[in-house]
């Protein structure tokens, strides 16, 4: 049983820490480092990695749940708050269904019609003259030697 729940336990992490993930983190930076037609392809290569392993999660989940229900004594045994997990499980998996075969088959569908052309999808393109972190790196040395100019505090 505790392989089970480890099992389990492993699937929903993966699954929802992969969503924490990329709503929190992936989402905003990729807004702000990246223009917006460099965004979607960013979107379905994230997603085309991350939703395979997530029907690996679900099957995890499925797996482990069926198990560990089996031995608690079915659902007549079980207590309230399995019927609740199983129940939001089930919404969660209808929604992860939804967006994969909605949403992101038609994001993958936009992105190959217009990235067919290139040999990679997600291109730097030019290189901006100021980076969104450029703050967080240190002065560059100059090729000069300082004059009183540079030296001015500022």
């Amino acid at each position: 049983m505790e392989i089970a729940r480890a099992l389990h336990l492993l699937g929903v992490i993966v699954w929802v820490g992969g969503m924490f993930f990329a709503y929190m983190a992936l989402r905003p930076a990729a807004g702000k480092v990246l223009e917006a037609p460099q965004r979607p392809p960013l979107w379905a290569a994230t997603f085309a990695k991350f939703f395979s392993w997530v029907w690996v999660s679900i099957w995890l989940i499925i797996g482990s749940g069926l198990y560990m229900l089996l031995k608690l004594g079915g659902f007549a045994a079980a207590p309230r708050y399995v019927h609740i997990m199983f129940l939001l499980g089930i919404v969660m998996m209808l929604l992860f269904g939804h967006v994969y075969f909605g949403p992101f088959r038609k994001l993958k569908r936009q992105v190959a019609l217009r990235f067919r052309h290139r040999k990679s999808a997600i291109s730097p393109g030019p290189a901006p003259e100021r980076s969104a972190y450029a703050h967080l790196s240190p002065p560059r040395a100059s090729a000069q030697a300082p004059t009183p100019a540079t030296l001015r505090l500022r």
